[in-house]
């Protein structure tokens, strides 16, 4: 028997059933979410283990989401609603368009600094986020998903998700990874990490080489090239999470790993790497010269069943309510959202 307990709750597991535990550390997750989650083994069980991971990993990302909702997708949605509405290229019309070409997946992890002077050629480089204002180098693909201005210009083919903060340039709209803004998700992680590996698996890409993506500091460390001090972070507990299982999920790809962090990733060493010569650049620029262009909207309706999702445990915990009284805690969360988005 496992007893799981957050706030005044305590939920005891008998049924280890693979269907049963995943019900449960789904719901679990969801009502505990930004609460503390204590998990105790009652009785002695061979699951404890197995389920003691999950639960936790679920209960991380169910935190994520709600600590990602906390002004109901407001700015998100704010963002959405600019940068769909100015023509943009769409990342999901790029299918496979790069198969079987090398990537180089550049984030700004503090083992960047050792490592910058020895990415190989002949590979499709991305960079994402901070790592942007790092290298001295023009990529052939950004990566954005930040909420926030990285005050950068661009000159060169960015991919986004469409919740990151308006740029001007060249925009490759991928749909949010959690909320579905454009009438759909597209599973790019908790990270531009993440997001950057996604955007290689989709394109076709082989193999896939991670470089300055440590996710950990080093002597306190978060950046390379500055002396930024932050303590751990949970999405890069969960970032590491989904990428393992993004490995498992694509057997046909090799995931290399240069960086020096937490694990994933076969490690390898960049100096020992060489790739077939191919014009990189002019294969990029013609596969997405051909690409057509796009404007939309925001998919506000689809917006608010995964927000009410999000929110409706929390709603939950915080009294006794029957059926009908939780129906209009619904509608007044929608009046609400609606309003905020006006």
């Amino acid at each position: 028997m496992i007893r799981c307990s957050f706030g005044s709750t305590n939920i005891n597991i008998t049924d280890f059933s693979p269907f049963h535990i995943e019900m449960m550390t789904t719901q679990i997750a969801r009502r505990a979410a930004l609460l503390p989650l204590e998990i105790v083994e009652l009785l002695p069980t061979s699951q404890y283990g197995s389920f003691k991971h999950l639960l936790e990993n679920k209960h991380r990302a169910a935190s994520l989401r709600l600590s990602d909702a906390a002004d109901f997708g407001l700015k998100i949605v704010r963002n959405a609603k600019i940068n769909l509405a100015k023509p943009h290229r769409l990342l999901l019309d790029l299918k496979n368009t790069f198969s079987g070409i090398p990537a180089i997946l550049v984030g700004a992890g503090p083992s960047l600094e050792e490592n910058l002077h020895l990415l190989p050629e002949n590979a499709i480089i991305f960079a994402g986020g901070t790592a942007l204002k790092k290298i001295p180098f023009t990529p052939h693909f950004g990566a954005c998903v930040d909420k926030e201005n990285l005050n950068l210009k661009f000159d060169f083919p960015v991919c986004m998700q469409c919740r990151a903060h308006p740029i001007d340039g060249e925009m490759i709209i991928s749909p949010d990874s959690h909320f579905p803004l454009m009438g759909e998700t597209f599973d790019g992680g908790w990270t531009v990490g993440n997001f950057m590996v996604a955007i290689a698996v989709y394109f076709g890409c082989n193999p896939i080489v991670c470089v300055g993506m440590d996710y950990c500091t080093r002597n306190g460390k978060k950046y390379a090239f500055e002396e930024t001090k932050v303590e751990e972070q949970e999405d890069w507990k969960e970032s590491v999470f989904w990428l393992k299982n993004i490995e498992k999920k694509h057997p046909e790809i090799t995931f290399l790993n240069a960086s020096n962090g937490l694990k994933y990733f076969t490690p390898c060493n960049l100096k020992a790497i060489r790739f077939e010569k191919r014009p990189i650049a002019q294969i990029v620029y013609e596969k997405i010269s051909n690409l057509k262009t796009h404007t939309a909207e925001v998919d506000t309706s689809s917006m608010l069943a995964t927000l009410w999702n999000i929110w409706e445990p929390v709603f939950a915990r915080s009294g006794d309510f029957s059926e009908e009284e939780m129906r209009m805690h619904q509608d007044l969360f929608f009046q609400q959202v609606i309003a905020s988005y006006d």
